[in-house]
């Protein structure tokens, strides 16, 4: 069964950036940001290139 997910406090400009994104390969914003999810899911070992802050 899918499951929601919701992003609060979304910088404008990185928004425009994920539209702009989308509109590019003809997707709209949530339908681009699950293709997304759906890859970094898939994906296995430590490729995440996010910056978490540490403890």
């Amino acid at each position: 069964m899918p499951r929601s997910i919701q992003i609060r406090d979304v910088d404008d400009d990185v928004y425009e950036a994920l539209a702009k994104r989308a509109a590019e390969v003809g997707l709209s914003v949530p339908e681009y940001l699950r293709r997304k999810i759906a890859r970094l899911a898939a994906a296995t070992g430590p490729r995440c290139n996010i910056d978490v802050p540490s403890a």
